[in-house]
């Protein structure tokens, strides 16, 4: 699979193969896992899919203008928290069942209830 940003390039490839793995021990440092990172191959491999959406995110605000500055901070710092939070510990366990039905979760019961412009 071909690492995006990379444009078929393979040492352009692993350059940001190297800068996204750079990032993540960063994230384990700053949000204090690095321990369990070491203990548990997911960890890194959940945070590496966040400093995709991270990526993402931030074209969408400085690239598209379609975020503001504030919106993709606050995206970004509630998704963390999240899978700090809520996602690893339930990763960790290898909680592999279907997840439960998305309009007994709080924060759908909250979404349902909100008129979007």
């Amino acid at each position: 699979m071909e690492i995006t940003g990379s444009g078929g390039d393979p040492q352009l490839a692993r350059v940001l193969d190297d800068a996204r793995g750079r990032a993540v021990d960063r994230i384990n440092e700053v949000v204090g896992v690095t321990t369990l990172a070491a203990e548990h191959p997911e960890v890194n491999a959940v945070l590496r899919g966040y400093s995709g959406m991270a990526e993402s995110i931030s074209q969408e605000w400085l690239r598209r203008g379609r975020l503001t500055r504030r919106q993709a901070h606050l995206l970004l710092e509630e998704a963390l928290l999240h899978i700090i939070s809520t996602v690893l510990p339930q990763v960790i366990a290898g909680q592999d069942e279907k997840a439960p039905d998305p309009g007994r979760r709080g924060v759908s019961r909250r979404l349902r209830g909100r008129r979007w412009r």
